[in-house]
């Protein structure tokens, strides 16, 4: 393992505010910003003290602040995006469209572009949370950005332009070099697809996951005119289908380094095949399908995939 320090220790700075819990942290270029329990104190790189600003905020506690310029946004009582377009002075609601019953984890924001990120899913197994949402429109209306995602538990997000990448808890990272019109697995040579945070440098992509922290170039993100990610995965793979345990349906992706016949089908316990899901040549890609199994029993099942030499077998619940 390979690690570096910048200096031997942290330094106290000297901000100290009892009532700021710093449970967010946001910076611009001028100025460093601190969450409290309804209010968020902005700070001056070259004071020790600064404003504090409610106007427009609800009394919820802020859990999540985001900065892109002197647009500022903040995540209040888990559910509700608020945002300031004069340096957190002022502050108005942004939730046209928006899900409010779910639970924010993480924001990110470029230009008119935000992005959001759930955690949560809902009790009924065929209902999963939104996972991404998304506003074009520096947040006046909201919509749902889940093409190709398969996982709806979502613990990073980072964009840039139009390029943008989720983290998230089962499936790994994801890329969308279309502002999220569409996504696709992005995890070659991560060691799971468990990833818990994300962050964008001026040359690298860097990921938390389970074991340590990984780094990619961003020159790896090689797009064409029409906007499609060219990258061939580095190897075959499998995931793990999302949601497990489901009812009725759930997303299987897999990718592939080279054109390949490919048959992924699904078995029962006793070894009997009852469902072919993919039985045709495939290009070199990331793929991802709804497998529907309203016409199966409640059980545990295997599906399998078959391309080339590569076999894999991994199992999967069905609940009703």
């Amino acid at each position: 393992m390979r690690y570096w320090i910048g200096s031997d220790s942290w330094t106290e700075t000297s901000i100290y505010h009892p009532q700021y819990l710093s449970a967010a942290i946001a910076l611009n270029s001028s100025s460093l910003f601190l969450t409290g329990s309804g209010s968020i104190l902005r700070l001056a790189w070259d004071a020790s003290d600064g404003p504090s600003f409610s106007n427009g905020l609800p009394s919820y506690p802020i859990s999540i602040l985001a900065a892109d310029g002197s647009n500022i946004y903040a995540v209040a009582g888990g559910h509700f995006v608020y945002k300031s377009n004069d340096d957190g002075e002022n502050w108005s609601a942004s939730a046209a469209g928006y899900d409010t019953t779910q639970i924010i984890n993480v924001l990110c924001a470029s230009g008119s572009n935000i992005f959001t990120g759930s955690t949560n899913v809902t009790s009924s197994l065929n209902s999963p949370s939104p996972g991404i949402s998304r506003s074009t429109d520096g947040g006046g209306t909201w919509g749902i950005a889940n093409n190709g995602m398969a996982d709806s538990l979502i613990n990073g997000l980072v964009n840039r332009g139009t390029t943008v990448l989720a983290g998230t808890a089962r499936q790994g990272v994801f890329l969308s070099v279309n502002n999220g019109d569409s996504w696709v697995p992005f995890n070659e040579g991560l060691p799971n697809t468990q990833a818990a945070s994300l962050i964008l440098s001026d040359s690298y992509i860097f990921a938390g996951v389970v074991g340590g922290v990984y780094r990619r170039p961003l020159s790896d993100i090689v797009t064409s005119v029409a906007g499609s990610a060219h990258r061939a995965p580095a190897r075959f793979t499998l995931a793990q289908n999302w949601p497990n345990p489901f009812n009725p349906s759930t997303t299987i992706s897999y990718a592939l380094p080279a054109r390949s016949h490919v048959t992924i089908s699904v078995f029962n316990t006793l070894g009997q095949k009852v469902a072919v899901l993919v039985n045709e040549n495939k290009d070199a890609g990331s793929y991802n399908f709804t497998f529907d199994a309203s016409g199966l029993a409640t059980g545990v099942y295997l599906y399998r995939m078959e391309a080339g030499n590569f076999v894999q077998t991994k199992k999967l619940v069905v609940v009703k």
